[in-house]
């Protein structure tokens, strides 16, 4: 049988589903479908021959009979069990078929002679066929792991199929930059190289198999793309790193490291120029290296490739330029000449200035989030971008500071070029709005919100009334609420401050440094109150029916704007108002007497012909107050509880008195109990025993005027009333003679 065959056979005999997501951890199931998933990978170009595919299929089926144990008698008496080892003993004669056999050695010896041709000695001494095949199939199927993940980057593409590669380059090359090693690579034979890109000796450098056959350059690569030019620079530690192919490229074996980071991450990778040669690296070091190689040659041969060229900034003129400063004239009119550079010279940003000097811009195109306030309009002019710093690679100002390379295609360019122009855009708006924030001055601000706020007391009310009354019918659509009727209800004054209070009169109370809000319709204390919290310029000009200053444009606006580390934003999308941190008083307030509430509001109901609403309000509250008196109607109707006397009094000496006074106290207030006690300092020095003299209790003043009475002609005291939670408490004392 042929190895497509038997690799049919099997996918049959394991019933593979590529889509399956659930298993039985320990099934064959389970282990069959790794297979089956590694069998498609290799099949998609990786092993065109199959015998890769066909080691994987044994090798499963190997550790599946390893691990599954069937006693004899059922093997003998069940038929379904003996049907299943017939099928297992089928497949493996399948797998071990001559000709199957034939062409795995086949590939096995093609592929040890490649490596000894490349290298000069062979990929393993002692020929072990079954043991060979066992551990390339596990060196392989790791090396085809790591080949998926890589990243594919096209420099040059003449259209042309990759014809036959011969040449396997076995010496790392090392460059600053990719462009570097293109540059070289175009004048080399036709081969797969080994590179690595140093980037200054910065953690931003990487490994790529670079590709050069019938005028094509392709990098096979583990390079950690920066979203914007300088984002590695801006994060908190070199995590990303951990992206680096560590399996398969020797990034242990050629480096050592330096100025670690508080996690642990090298930002210094200096290379040991004496294990760059495959040879000395190790065979465990260069035999993955060579296997990829060979993977790749036989994946790509014959393949066109249809992906267009990259721009690299490095080799736009300016940048390249500033980066080989030493080079010599010869030198600079041979590369010049080069294809791939005259390409990327040709490389012009495709985004209109106008659009980009708008709120909106390009935003929608290059996916970044968009913003509500207009700051382009109301800062943004006189503006003029600086277009040479885009794409710049190295500092223009500071030297040997180099960013890492910027590759991509025309769209990955002109959104680098969008971001830095919008960047300098903000940078520049920040300094209109200091401008404005001097001229205009944050003390003012506030002084012009609270004349502007002074007159609008009536229409504050308004508001108030309105949002009630809507907000007791809400079985009626009012359509779109606005903003501005974000009223808040507060029974006290909690922990918010009031920068305008529009009651007149405030009492003031010196002992306790405080002072009462005054009903300005009956001079009573405010208990209800009611507060306007706008919760940005919006809301201040709903709300003043008219448009505020620009000073104020964009105040209290929230807007999300994604992560200026990890994303290219708009970075006119993270401004702010200038008022902010200078000015936050915009809160107002006005309190109410519960008579006084009910008299405006009542007043606003029929000025606006809402009549039957103070019907219902009354009905309402005449039922109330019947469903109330019917409820203590029923609790004096209670029998009372007994009095039953605490044996806590028995450590005093003038318990009997103490229970006789709370017996008493009983009577009136059924379940209280003596609260405070005021004893005698010295105790009997025969018992030790303390006299109380006198003791003390609160009791809630509302509806107790009569209860109080009793309490007096009891021998209860009355002292000092306070608050506590908004409830008035009387303080009464009873002395002991």
């Amino acid at each position: 049988m042929t190895i497509k065959e038997v690799l049919d056979e099997f996918a049959k005999f394991i019933q593979y589903d590529p889509n399956q997501t659930r298993f039985n951890m320990l099934s064959a199931n389970y282990v069959f479908h790794g297979a089956g998933k590694d069998i498609e990978t290799l099949l998609s170009g990786y092993d065109p021959s199959g015998a890769l595919s066909a080691m994987r299929a044994r090798d499963a089926l190997i550790e599946v009979a390893q691990n599954t144990n069937i006693p004899l008698y059922g093997w003998l008496t069940n038929p379904d069990v003996t049907r299943e080892m017939q099928e297992y003993a089928t497949m493996w004669q399948w797998l071990n078929d001559p000709e199957v056999l034939e062409q795995e050695d086949h590939y096995l010896n093609s592929m040890n002679e490649t490596l000894k041709n490349s290298m000069g000695i062979a990929m393993i001494g002692d020929r072990d066929m079954e043991e060979e095949r066992k551990h390339f199939l596990k060196s392989t199927m790791q090396v085809i792991h790591d080949l998926k993940k890589m990243r594919i980057d096209c420099y040059q593409n003449s259209g042309m199929p990759v014809s036959e590669v011969k040449k396997f380059h076995t010496r790392i090359l090392v460059f600053e930059r990719m462009s570097d090693c293109i540059l070289h690579i175009s004048n080399e034979p036709d081969a797969i190289y080994l590179c690595y890109i140093s980037n200054h000796q910065s953690a931003g450098g990487y490994f790529a198999f670079l590709l050069k056959n019938n005028g094509n350059l392709i990098a096979f690569h583990d390079r950690v793309d920066e979203v914007y030019i300088g984002q590695h620079g801006n994060l908190r530690n070199g995590r990303w790193t951990d992206r680096h192919m560590d399996k398969l490229f020797p990034y242990d074996y050629i480096f050592h490291y330096e100025d670690y980071d508080y996690k642990g991450y090298a930002g210094t990778y200096i290379i040991d120029q004496e294990k760059l040669d495959f040879i000395r690296l190790g065979v465990e070091v260069y035999q993955p290296l060579l296997v990829a190689m060979i993977i790749l040659k036989n994946k790509y041969e014959g393949l066109r490739f249809e992906a267009e060229p990259l721009f690299l900034n490095t080799l736009m003129e300016q940048n390249f330029y500033l980066e080989h400063k030493g080079m010599a004239e010869t030198e600079l009119a041979v590369i010049e000449k080069n294809e791939i550079v005259i390409r990327n010279r040709q490389y012009t940003c495709t985004l209109e200035t106008d659009k980009i000097m708008t709120d909106e811009g390009y935003n929608r195109e290059f996916g970044c989030n968009t913003h509500e306030v207009p700051w382009v309009a109301l800062y943004g002019a006189g503006f003029n971008p600086d277009l040479s710093t885009a794409l710049a690679s190295c500092s223009r100002t500071q030297e040997d500071a180099y960013a890492e390379e910027f590759i991509g295609i025309q769209y990955r360019m002109d959104k680098q070029v969008y971001y830095e122009i919008r960047k300098q855009l903000a940078e520049y708006i920040k300094q209109q709005m200091q401008k404005e924030l001097q001229e205009f001055g944050a003390s003012h601000a506030w002084e012009y919100w609270n004349k502007k706020a002074k007159n609008k007391k009536d229409r504050f009310i308004d508001l108030i009334c309105e949002k009630t009354y809507q907000s007791s019918h809400p079985e009626i659509d009012w359509g779109e609420d606005t903003i501005c009727f974000d009223a808040i209800k507060q029974e006290d004054w909690g922990y918010r401050r009031q920068e305008r209070i529009y009651n007149q009169n405030l009492k003031y109370h010196y002992g306790r440094h405080s002072y009462d809000i005054l009903d300005d319709c009956n001079g009573a204390k405010c208990s209800v109150f009611y507060q306007l919290d706008p919760r940005d310029w919006r809301t201040m000009e709903a709300f003043l029916e008219e448009p505020l200053p620009k000073i104020f444009q964009g105040f209290g606006a929230r807007n999300y704007n994604g992560n200026t580390l990890l994303d290219a934003v708009d970075m006119v999308g993270e401004l702010e108002c200038p008022l902010t941190g200078h000015f936050n008083g915009y809160s107002l307030c006005i309190g109410f007497s519960k008579s006084g509430w009910k008299k405006t509001y009542y007043d606003w109901l029929t000025a606006h012909g809402y009549g039957a609403e103070i019907e219902r309000l009354e009905t309402e509250r005449k039922e109330a107050l019947k469903k109330k008196k019917m409820a203590e109607q029923e609790k004096a109707m209670l029998p009372a509880k007994p009095y039953q006397p605490s044996d806590q009094y028995e450590q005093y000496t003038n318990a009997a008195e103490l229970i006789q006074a709370e017996r008493e106290l009983h009577q009136v207030f059924p379940g209280t109990k003596l609260g405070v006690f005021g004893q005698d300092p010295d105790a009997d020095p025969v018992t030790g025993k303390r006299h109380v003299i006198y003791t003390e209790i609160t009791l809630p003043v509302k509806g107790n005027k009569d209860k109080f009475k009793q309490m007096e002609d009891l021998g209860w005291r009355a002292s000092y009333i306070s608050v506590q939670g908004g409830c008035r408490m009387q303080r009464f004392r009873y002395d002991f003679i």
